[in-house]
């Protein structure tokens, strides 16, 4: 769980990040974000919306690597890449910085529903 610290703030790992709030949430509250919105970097990037894990796995899913990575006070958070045959130089047990988006980045309100309006890169990649 993450607390809402104001409008589209959150405290998370320890850290303040941004995120799209659009029901002005207040106190704990759960966050999600789809697992090709989180970008993996060395440790030491710099950034806004960082929080820093160790790798747990790198499942390989075909033309997808799945990215299971430990954060300390959160869990464990998937990031998804694209399998660039061998490029990808991170494995159990570096240290990455994950960055999340701070578009993409979402408060999920208390009934369990994500907030009323999806991702524009997601409207266009999955138009029917």
């Amino acid at each position: 769980y993450a607390e809402a610290v104001g409008p589209g703030r959150i405290r998370l790992g320890g850290r303040e990040l941004g995120c799209v709030d659009r029901d002005g949430a207040a106190g704990e509250v759960t966050v999600s974000i789809r697992p090709e919105r989180v970008g993996i970097h060395a440790p030491d990037f710099g950034g806004e919306n960082i929080l820093v894990g160790e790798i747990e796995r790198v499942v390989f899913a075909g033309p997808l690597l799945n990215v299971l990575v430990t954060v300390e006070e959160v869990g464990t958070v998937q990031g998804t890449i694209p399998n660039q045959g061998g490029c990808f130089r991170w494995d159990w047990p570096d240290k990455v910085a994950l960055q999340f988006p701070q578009d993409a980045l979402r408060i999920v309100s208390e009934t369990g529903t994500a907030t009323d309006e999806l991702d524009p890169e997601y409207e266009e990649d999955h138009a029917e």
